[in-house]
């Protein structure tokens, strides 16, 4: 294994979190909307999201540095990037609201923050298809 091979494995892992992040996010809730009933799950998610929102710039990074160092041009595949940096974006953005939730304690900011974990895990499972697609030499673009 080369170290280029860092970016799928590190985005394979970042997948199995964000799904292990949804299923333990709706746990932690329940039916009011309290996460503080439910302490072990919601523990469990904050710490989670904490790694995992660390972990995804490391992916994006290694993606960068993976095509760069393969002699691509940096928009080689412009679907893949284009949709790495939006879910970049979007969990900087749910993580970075997640972080009021103890100020604020409304259900307005819970709300976004799962709306922002469901378009985040549709923008995993995307980047995972469209990368299977590259490593198996479907062009997607």
């Amino acid at each position: 294994m080369e170290w280029t091979d860092l970016h799928p494995a590190l985005g394979a892992l970042a997948l199995a979190m964000f799904i292990f992040q949804g299923v333990t996010g709706t746990g932690s809730v329940d039916a009011a909307g309290d996460d503080w009933q439910r302490p072990g799950p919601a523990r469990r998610h904050r710490r989670n999201g904490m790694v995992l929102a660390a972990l995804l710039p490391a992916v994006y990074a290694a993606g960068m540095l993976t095509v760069l160092a393969r002699g691509y041009h940096i928009t080689a595949h412009p679907t893949h990037l284009v949709n790495g940096t939006l879910l970049l974006s979007v969990t900087t953005a749910a993580f970075l609201l997640a972080r009021r939730f103890r100020k604020t304690r409304g259900r307005h900011a819970r709300n976004i923050h799962m709306t922002l974990g469901a378009i985040a895990i549709t923008l995993m499972l995307a980047q995972g298809v469209i990368g299977l697609g590259m490593l198996l030499g479907v062009r997607a673009t």
